[in-house]
C-alpha cells in the first residue's frame, strides 16, 4: 500500500504551489492596474495645475504686451489691426504704397525726383481732411528747400521741416526721442553717415529707429538710393541688406522710357499686403497718378482701345478717349493697325489698302455676333 505523499514532501519550505502562484499573479495585476490609475490621476492633476499656472501667467504676459493667437484673431475680427493707408497723390486710397504705422524705404536714383515727390506727399498729409503732423528731416540747403515749398505754394503749420545735414545717426536718434508727430520723413539716409555696406550698423540703426516710431505710433519714410543692378524685388536697394530687410515696405521709383522723362514707375514690395504698380507724371508743378505700367504695354493699349471704341472714331478722337497714360500718335496707330489686321476692329479706308497718304483714318468698332455692329 502506497503511502500518501505529504504536502511538505512535495512542496518543501519556500516553494509556492501553482494555485498560490496564480493567486499571487492576480493580486499583482490588480495592484499594478490600481497603480496605473493612480499615476494617470496624478498626471491629470499635474496637467490641470499646469494649465491653471499658464492661465495665471497669461494675465501677467498680456499686461506686458504679449498676445496669444486667439487674442490676435479676436482683435482682427474687431478690426483693431485693419490696414489704414496714407494718401498717395490722386490715386484711390487703397492703391497707395504707404500704410499708416509702417516703416517705408523710398528708393530711387539720384535726381529722379524723390524729394519732389516726398515734399508733395508731406504737404498732402499735412493738409488733408484730418491733418497729420509731419516732421521732415532734409539735407538740402535751407534756401533751396524753402524755394521748393514756396514754388508749390505750400503753407501749413502741420508741416515741420529741418536741415539735418551732417547730423549723423546718433544725433538724429537723439532728436527722435523727443519729437512728436504722426509722420516722420528722413530725406535721405546718407545724412546718417552710416557705412553703406555695414549690415550690423544699419541693422542697429533701423531697429532703434523702428522702435521709436512704433512706440510713438508714427508712420515713417526713409529716402534711399538704388544701385545700378536693376535687380527685381527690392534687390537694387543700395548698400547693406538691412535697409530693405528692416523696412516694412520697400518702395522703388524708377524712370519710364519716354523722351520728356517726366514719368516714374512706382513699385512696392511689402509683407502680406499686395500692391499694383503705378505710373506718375509731372507736368509743370502738378504730379499725378496716370495709370499702371500695364496700360503702356501693347496688350494694355489694345485693351484700352477696345474698351472705349463703341462708335467710329478718328485716331485723334481715340487718343482722347483712352485718356491717361497718353500714348503717341505713332504708337497708337501701330496698335490700331494690328487690331485691324486680325479683324478685332475695322479701318476706313480698309486696312488691306495699306498706308493711304493724306487719309484721315476712322476706326470702326468690332462686330458683335449677336447684335451686329456696335
Amino acid at each position: 500500500m502506497n503511502s500518501v505523499a505529504r504536502f511538505s514532501d512535495v512542496y518543501p519550505k519556500g516553494v509556492r504551489t501553482p494555485l498560490q502562484n496564480a493567486g499571487n499573479g492576480w493580486y499583482r495585476d490588480a495592484f499594478e492596474e490600481q497603480a496605473y490609475e493612480l499615476e494617470d490621476e496624478k498626471e491629470r492633476y499635474a496637467e490641470l495645475a499646469r494649465q491653471e499656472e499658464w492661465q495665471e501667467y497669461l494675465v501677467e504676459a498680456r499686461r506686458d504686451g504679449f498676445r496669444t493667437t486667439t487674442d490676435s484673431a479676436e482683435e482682427q475680427r474687431r478690426g483693431d489691426f485693419d490696414v489704414d493707408y496714407l494718401p498717395f497723390l490722386d490715386a484711390p486710397l487703397d492703391a497707395s504704397p504707404f500704410i499708416k504705422g509702417w516703416v517705408h524705404l523710398f528708393a530711387g536714383n539720384p535726381y529722379s525726383g524723390k524729394t519732389e515727390a516726398l515734399v508733395r506727399l508731406a504737404y498732402q498729409w499735412a493738409t488733408g481732411p484730418r491733418p497729420l503732423r509731419v516732421i521732415y528731416f532734409h539735407e538740402e540747403l535751407p534756401q533751396l528747400f524753402l524755394n521748393r515749398i514756396t514754388r508749390l505754394g505750400f503753407q501749413s503749420d502741420y508741416f515741420l521741416h529741418i536741415d539735418c545735414i551732417n547730423w549723423g545717426h546718433e544725433m538724429f536718434l537723439d532728436r527722435m526721442e523727443w519729437i512728436k508727430g504722426d509722420v516722420v520723413i528722413l530725406d535721405s539716409t546718407k545724412s546718417m553717415q552710416l557705412e553703406s555696406t555695414d549690415d550690423k550698423g544699419v541693422s542697429n540703426f533701423m531697429q532703434e529707429f523702428g522702435w521709436y516710431v512704433r512706440y510713438k505710433d508714427m508712420s515713417s519714410v526713409l529716402s534711399h538710393h538704388l544701385n545700378k543692378s536693376g535687380a527685381a524685388g527690392g534687390g537694387s536697394i543700395y548698400g547693406a541688406h538691412a535697409w530693405r530687410a528692416m523696412a516694412d515696405t520697400v518702395i522703388e521709383m524708377t524712370g519710364v522710357e519716354r523722351r520728356d522723362n517726366n514719368r516714374r514707375e512706382i513699385t512696392a514690395h511689402r509683407r502680406l499686403v499686395p500692391f499694383a504698380p503705378l505710373i506718375t507724371e509731372l507736368i509743370g508743378t502738378n504730379l499725378s497718378v496716370i495709370g499702371s505700367p500695364n496700360d503702356l504695354t501693347a496688350e494694355g493699349i489694345k485693351e484700352r482701345v477696345l474698351n472705349v471704341l463703341d462708335k467710329p472714331l478718328t485716331t485723334k478722337e481715340l487718343m482722347d478717349a483712352i485718356g491717361k497714360p497718353a500714348v503717341t500718335d505713332k504708337t497708337l496707330t501701330k496698335y490700331l493697325g494690328e487690331l485691324a489686321e486680325v479683324g478685332r476692329i475695322k479701318r476706313d479706308p480698309d486696312i488691306a489698302k495699306g498706308s493711304v497718304s493724306g487719309a484721315t483714318y476712322r476706326w470702326i468698332p468690332p462686330i458683335d455676333v449677336n447684335h451686329g455692329t456696335n
